[in-house]
């Protein structure tokens, strides 16, 4: 798949009391064999997203992670999800859980 390595694509994952989970999932993105472009995060609930992250500069440290914050009355799984797609400007994009940890490095190459 060389010639598609500089296609673009971005990762859409909605997020709710985010876990270590997560963090392993971004790392394992970040290492895939197609680069992933960006990874939006659509947060439900901040302070669950907060108690996660606090005191670490993991979110800082990656300017291709992006995260947007709603209430929980404003989440419903199809909405959010054509939400995250709206924030993203790559010309492909894949949706998924941050519960769903990918196999190994070549995910999103095998999806595209």
């Amino acid at each position: 798949m060389e010639a598609k390595k500089d296609v673009k694509v971005d990762i859409i994952i909605p997020t709710y009391k985010p876990t270590e989970r997560l963090i392993d999932l971004i790392l394992l993105l970040e290492r895939q064999t197609l680069p992933v472009h960006k990874i939006i995060l659509m947060n439900t609930e901040e302070k669950y997203f907060n108690t996660l992250f606090f005191g670490k500069s993991f979110v800082k440290e990656r300017p291709h992670l992006q995260v947007c914050h709603l209430s929980k009355m404003e989440f419903n799984h199809g909405k959010t999800r054509a939400d995250g797609v709206k924030l993203s400007d790559a010309p492909y994009f894949i949706c998924m859980t941050d519960d769903a940890l990918p196999k190994d490095e070549t995910l999103v190459e095998k999806l595209l």
